[in-house]
């Protein structure tokens, strides 16, 4: 898979074309991010380190379950550079796409594991729909760890050091919406 780094990574054509429709899902969106964003930085300034849970489709922190050391050493390097651009107030970090393409083109079960945990960390609009169609390409291989992951999210032992970060629900309910429409 040929992912390009840097500011003028291709993006997928609209499925909406360049009408109304598409205008006014666009600013739905733009003003969705700007609504997080505050709400991440405020939880952040107001807790002091650790992850934010997002308000409208939180996920809950599994208390009893760890992720194992080969997939959080995957999914170190992409964290901490999300919560260091949080931190910065960056919308684009170049450390960030690197280390999420990094992850993005691995097969192996490890990488698909933490690619499926990664879903419950908000990365962006456009990172999330890149991970989002990673999943649903092989959805039969993403399928049961989606299930397993969708309830709670294991903490990784890196956790203070994400502040600002906001976890969430929703990637792992559009990939199941998406199943949903591929099985009609």
């Amino acid at each position: 898979m040929g992912w390009q780094v840097g500011r003028r990574a291709r993006r997928a054509p609209s499925v909406l074309g360049g009408g109304p429709l598409a205008a006014a899902v666009k600013h739905r969106r733009v003003r969705m991010i700007c609504v997080l964003s505050a709400v991440v930085f405020l939880a952040a300034d107001a807790r002091g380190q650790g992850v934010v849970p997002d308000q409208h489709s939180p996920i809950a922190t599994c208390e009893q379950r760890r992720l194992s050391p080969d997939i959080e050493l995957l999914l170190r390097p992409v964290l901490l550079a999300q919560a260091d651009a949080v931190r910065a107030g960056r919308e684009w970090d170049a450390n960030f796409e690197h280390a999420f393409y990094s992850l993005l083109e691995r097969r192996s079960a490890s990488a698909r594991e933490a690619q499926t945990a990664l879903m419950a960390y908000y990365t962006g609009e456009h990172y999330a729909e890149d991970l989002l169609r990673v999943a649903t390409n092989r959805s039969k291989l993403f399928a049961p760890l989606v299930a397993q992951y969708k309830t709670c999210r294991p903490m990784v032992s890196f956790e203070d050091q994400l502040a600002g970060v906001a976890v969430l629900r929703t990637l792992y309910q559009r990939f199941e919406s998406r199943q949903a429409e591929m099985r009609r």
